[in-house]
């Protein structure tokens, strides 16, 4: 008897690169939605945070997560993506011309 692998998983170590919000950040682009899947509600934000990484977002709104009815045995969340300028970003730096 052979195991197939879950061929949508992704990698699920935890991003600090990535900020959580709880409403959409202003003057940030929405750039996509992504879903988390674990065997648990952390693996599951762990794995949308990686996905969100991966995508090029710099913060995400997480949406609550649920028990995958279709398997009962793993976790779903939503992750809405947003790309934010970095701060300061909209204004040149002081002292140049």
């Amino acid at each position: 008897m052979s195991l197939a692998a879950c061929a949508h998983t992704v990698a699920t170590q935890p991003s600090s690169s990535v900020v959580v919000v709880a409403v959409r950040p202003p003057d940030c682009n929405k750039i996509g939605v992504v879903e988390g899947v674990g065997g648990s509600d952390q693996r599951a934000i762990d794995d949308a945070l990686a996905r969100a990484e991966a995508r090029g977002a710099t913060h995400v709104i997480l949406g609550t997560p649920d028990l995958n009815l279709s398997d009962g045995m793993t976790t779903v969340v939503d992750a809405t993506l947003f790309d934010c300028p970095p701060p300061g970003a909209e204004y040149p730096p002081v002292g140049y011309p």
